[in-house]
């Protein structure tokens, strides 16, 4: 699998990020590879940008996952949090 999804890497590729201060969204259903965020984070980099955070919600399996008002609902207490607990 392609983690952060292809079309986000297209788009720090082509995209000028310079002072841009980035927040990187992320679901799935078990887990994320820190290596893949860390090289999301050097392409950002290279374009002038910063990743300043990472938050990944665990959304489930297909017959478990959690709704889309429950996921947006998370997507956005975890926003509103302090920069140091939007990590994982």
């Amino acid at each position: 699998m392609f983690r952060p999804a292809t079309p986000l890497w297209a788009y720090v590729a082509q995209t000028d990020l310079t002072g841009k201060e980035i927040v990187l969204v992320t679901t799935g259903n078990s887990r994320f590879e820190q290596s893949k965020t860390d090289a999301f984070a050097s392409a950002v980099e290279a374009r002038g940008g910063h990743l300043v955070h990472h938050v990944f919600l665990r959304r489930g399996r297909i017959y478990w996952q959690t709704s889309r008002e429950e996921l947006l609902q998370e997507v956005r207490m975890r926003l509103s949090e302090p920069a140091s607990v939007c990590t994982p």
